[in-house]
């Protein structure tokens, strides 16, 4: 675990990759004194480990805020020792797809949309829906111009893009979602899974997997991986998260 500071109060608490998975996981952290903001729980260990390093430094976790309900973003509220978890209202469009025993042991959930506005210390954060990934995804926006953009960007702990990841029938909203995220021209981007994205480098990130998105909607979703990257010079991760539709 790699814990790095972005700013005054607002941490980066970053893991290598699990298992066969090509990328790693990111817990944020907002303090406010000794108390503490958890965006995203990551597994059970890894939430586990933040929480060790919060009760070390004196800090007790107050709020836990959820960018969408995957696995690899909630499954640390299993071990965490919340009454609540603050999420998008469109949350049981993904808890559906989890077994009634797994949504029993998780805790309630206290709903925010795009009117919520929650203050935590000199954080002021709102939120904007960011569907495509998945249909509950948040861009959560601190301060006005550091936005966690959810799994909208991903990429890998050394910084090699990894490509996009929607239902094909989620692409178009996806893209929207990422078309948005330029109409709010943020400074910094913290990203669920790889380093934050700062300055000029946004516009490029944006970009690019708008470029692959769109060629993929083009192709009907049947498109292949070579078709939808032709002409990239740089590294990328995702062959098995290339968006098509079943035959």
């Amino acid at each position: 675990m790699n814990r790095t500071k972005i700013e005054q109060g607002l941490f980066l608490y970053q893991f290598p990759p699990v298992d066969e998975n090509a990328y790693g996981t990111n817990i944020y952290v907002l303090l406010d004194g000794d108390e503490a903001f958890m965006l995203d729980t990551g597994f059970e260990e890894q939430a586990d480990a933040v929480l060790a390093d919060l009760h070390a430094r004196g800090c007790a976790l107050k709020h836990v805020l959820a960018s969408h309900f995957h696995g690899d973003h909630i499954s640390g509220l299993l071990v965490l020792p919340m009454e609540e978890v603050l999420g998008s209202e469109r949350a049981e469009e993904t808890l559906a797809k989890y077994p009634a025993d797994v949504i029993a042991q998780l805790p309630a959930l206290r709903k925010v949309n795009e009117e919520t506005v929650l203050q935590f210390g000199r954080f002021t954060l709102t939120f904007r829906f960011a569907p495509g990934h998945s249909p509950c995804s948040l861009f959560t926006i601190i301060n006005e111009k550091t936005i966690h953009v959810a799994d909208t960007i991903i990429a890998a702990n050394d910084d090699t893009l990894i490509l996009p990841w929607a239902p094909f029938e989620e692409v178009e909203a996806h893209n929207r979602s990422l078309e948005l995220l330029k109409e709010l021209a943020p400074d910094v981007l913290l990203l669920g899974h790889g380093n934050f994205i700062y300055g000029e480098a946004i516009a490029e990130e944006i970009a690019i997997r708008q470029e692959y998105l769109q060629r993929v909607l083009d192709g009907g979703g049947k498109i292949s991986l070579e078709e939808a990257t032709a002409g990239w010079v740089r590294p990328f991760l995702g062959g098995k998260w290339h968006i098509h539709v079943e035959e």
